[in-house]
């Protein structure tokens, strides 16, 4: 007996990892299962740009403008500024992308309010590319504890637990 599951593919641009499908094959009532993980080869990937960090608008665009002619992509801008971008910052996007075979979708936008000016609550997709530590970095320093070298590695083995745990369910 044989079952495959429909192919995995990204949903969003977040989910930079390989996907699979599983392949669970039984050969006869009472035999141990055998699983075979298949990576799926996604042929409209989610691009973010720059790949890792931020970058200015400017570099973001020129980023597009380079990204291949011939790869059927949907992509997004990771953006850092200390403003807001200009009214026609998606028009802007989408030309770079009218003659090529990917498609501009969203910007993400890092507001850079610099040390002076930085805020304490967070919006949902700063939240999602915070890594953990500096989420539990920012609430120790709202209620007033020092995050010490003791503290951190103390998180980090929690955060390896916590995964070990969530591996094994």
């Amino acid at each position: 007996m044989c079952a495959i599951a429909a192919p995995p593919l990204p949903v969003s641009f977040d989910e930079n990892f390989a996907h699979t499908v599983s392949i669970v094959e039984i050969k006869s009532h009472g035999c141990t299962p055998e699983i075979n993980e298949i990576e799926i080869h996604n042929p409209h990937p989610m691009v973010t740009l720059p790949a890792k960090g931020t970058s200015t608008f400017s570099e973001a665009i020129q980023l597009l403008k380079e990204f291949p002619e011939n790869i059927p992509a949907y992509i997004r801008l990771n953006i850092e500024t200390e403003d807001f971008l200009h009214p026609e910052a998606n028009d802007e996007a989408i030309a770079m992308t009218k003659e090529k075979q990917c498609r501009f979708c969203n910007i993400n936008v890092k507001r850079n309010l610099g040390k002076q000016a930085q805020e304490k609550i967070l919006n949902i997709q700063e939240f999602r590319s915070e890594a953990p530590i500096d989420i539990a970095r920012r609430y120790a320093d709202d209620i007033g504890i020092a995050f010490d070298e003791d503290m951190q590695n103390l998180f980090n083995e929690t955060l390896k637990l916590i995964d070990n745990d969530l591996r094994n369910e």
